[in-house]
């Protein structure tokens, strides 16, 4: 899941990047900007800026881990990930393409 997270991320990033709009600085801001852009629904940019938190406290180990937990969300939410980092692909491909 926190590889799918930083994936997402990045490409999130660089499709705002491409598109002229500013970066945020943190993952979490990427997401909640797709969603005001209307790139991606709002719930899904909410689900998506938290994920983010998820994986900065997986990744930096900022407290004790409950990794159960862990697998839980992993479990129930990579779909969202996932979406996401389709759906910002299929931008990218689809404004490479010649008009």
């Amino acid at each position: 899941m926190v590889d799918e997270a930083v994936l997402a991320a990045r490409l999130a990033t660089h499709w705002l990047a491409d598109a002229g709009s500013a970066v945020p600085q943190s993952y979490r801001d990427v997401f909640l900007s797709l969603g005001e852009q209307n790139v991606i629904p709002c719930d899904l940019a909410q689900r998506l800026a938290a994920a983010s938190g998820l994986r900065n406290l997986v990744a930096h180990q900022y407290a004790v881990i409950d990794w159960a937990r862990i697998h839980e969300i992993a479990a129930l939410h990579l779909d969202d990930l996932c979406f996401s980092a389709r759906r910002s692909r299929a931008r990218r491909v689809a404004e490479a393409e010649p008009s």
